[in-house]
């Protein structure tokens, strides 16, 4: 039940976040550091793909797990920063 309301709270925030940055898309954000933010998720990326992700970046959130990128090959992923991904095994 924990993890659930974690998993919750964690996908409202980022909601919030993303909210945030198109309500003031004006703004010069970093989309480099955007892209690496744990508080970007694999939703949030999925749902605006306008923006300029930095793939190199993004490919290092702390979000992305094996399950993202073999359901989604055809994206630009850095295989070298997926490499050294803690989050990444050869078993995916």
């Amino acid at each position: 039940m924990k993890l659930l309301l974690y998993d919750i709270w964690m996908d409202e925030w980022s909601l919030k976040y993303i909210t945030f940055i198109n309500k003031n898309i004006n703004k010069s954000w970093c989309w480099n550091l955007l892209s690496f933010n744990p508080n970007i998720t694999w939703k949030i990326a999925q749902t605006n793909p306008d923006k300029p992700w930095n793939w190199t970046k993004f490919s290092k959130n702390p979000n992305i797990t094996g399950k993202i990128i073999l359901n989604n090959p055809d994206n630009p992923w850095c295989w070298s920063s997926l490499s050294k991904h803690p989050n990444i095994n050869c078993k995916f």
